[in-house]
């Protein structure tokens, strides 16, 4: 389950997700089970983060930083990850098609 907290404050948008992070570089980002799929996410910072079985479907993360993320058995069909940083990520079991 997602830490519902995260949730609320990254459903406010992805610059307000942002300036949080960068204020709470420190917390542990947990989405893990989230539906995030056909969000427009640009640019989000998902450094570090638990994005186990995030469903990603159609979701654009371009330019996403999600550099030693954990995105064992995300969703991510028909995702945008154009200039992404995926760096160290974990991708087990992680569905990629058409992305």
């Amino acid at each position: 389950m997602p830490n519902e907290e995260q949730l609320s404050i990254l459903k406010q948008g992805v610059e307000v997700w942002n300036k949080w992070r960068d204020s709470n570089e420190s917390v542990k980002i947990d989405l893990s089970g989230a539906d995030l799929s056909e969000k427009d996410l640009t640019g989000v910072d998902f450094r570090d983060a638990r994005l186990t079985r995030v469903d990603f479907r159609e979701t654009n993360l371009e330019k996403a930083r999600l550099a030693l993320a954990n995105l064992s058995r995300a969703t991510l069909i028909g995702a945008s990850l154009k200039q992404a940083v995926l760096k160290e990520s974990r991708l087990t079991h992680t569905i990629l098609m058409k992305a």
